[in-house]
């Protein structure tokens, strides 16, 4: 093998342990973040130093699927970043409607192309897909004609699968937050009408085991809604069963109607 084959040999395992070093230091940042936008920009940050772009950024579809949000960039001027971008608008807009990715050796020649980088030359864009729906784009460029080349696409997807992973844990989680705000809030009003009401009310679960128990019970059984709670109701109250009461209860359950002792 002569000197210039063991060079190329040389950089093409270089840029392999790149890739994996990026592979292994994004799957670090998906366990260490929890805020998206720091995340995505960790990711392009990672992503630079194996491919050579100048600049990057990543939008996402709104939820009414016409419009690209910018989510994450890194080296866009600002006018840049202002542009709203439609659905099938330009390079990015063109990748997130046909889910292909597209590479570009030099964009001056291409029609769709819209200004990102000052002087830009060539750029790939891919589109970030998750559960078989393409949800945004991971666009780069650089100053450069030709600088990336077909075996930099596969690489760069598997960036952006990375990517549209983060951003649909992080959606996840918000709508976990969010339903748990609703549900807490819930808790609270139906809290605030158990203990208002004359009347004793207490709740059961399937094991007939109280969940709640109003200040009217506490009076009228003796016992605080701490001695009660999760404990058996037939344990503390054994005559209730002697009444067939455990009966009713469990039909209760069974069909889903009320009854009546």
């Amino acid at each position: 093998m002569d000197n210039r084959s063991q060079q190329t040999v040389q950089s093409d395992d270089s840029q392999e342990q790149k890739l994996l070093r990026a592979y292994h230091a994004i799957g670090d940042e998906l366990i260490s973040l929890t805020s998206l936008p720091e995340l995505l920009n960790k990711i392009l940050e990672i992503s630079k130093n194996v491919f050579r772009f100048e600049n990057a950024i990543m939008r996402l579809v709104s939820e009414d699927g016409k419009e690209l949000i910018l989510a994450a960039s890194y080296g866009y001027p600002d006018p840049a970043l202002k542009r709203k971008l439609q659905m099938g608008e330009g390079i990015m807009g063109r990748v997130a409607a046909s889910a292909a990715p597209v590479l570009i050796d030099n964009v001056t020649e291409d029609h769709d192309y819209i200004p990102g980088i000052p002087d830009a030359r060539s750029a790939l864009c891919v589109p970030l897909v998750a559960r078989d729906r393409v949800i945004g784009v991971f666009n780069v460029e650089s100053h450069q004609e030709g600088t990336f080349h077909s075996e930099d696409v596969a690489p760069l997807m598997t960036m952006a699968a990375q990517a549209a992973i983060a951003i649909e844990n992080a959606r996840l989680y918000e709508r976990t937050s969010q339903l748990t705000e609703r549900f807490r809030q819930l808790h609270q009003f139906n809290n605030r009408i158990l203990q208002s009401t004359a009347l004793g009310i207490y709740t059961l679960d399937s094991n007939l085991c109280i969940t709640s128990w109003n200040k009217r019970m506490e009076k009228a059984s003796g016992m605080t809604e701490v001695q009660v709670l999760g404990r058996p109701l037939l344990t503390l109250f054994p005559v209730l069963a002697n009444e067939g009461f455990d009966d009713r209860l469990n039909q209760v359950l069974k069909t889903g109607k009320p009854e009546k002792l």
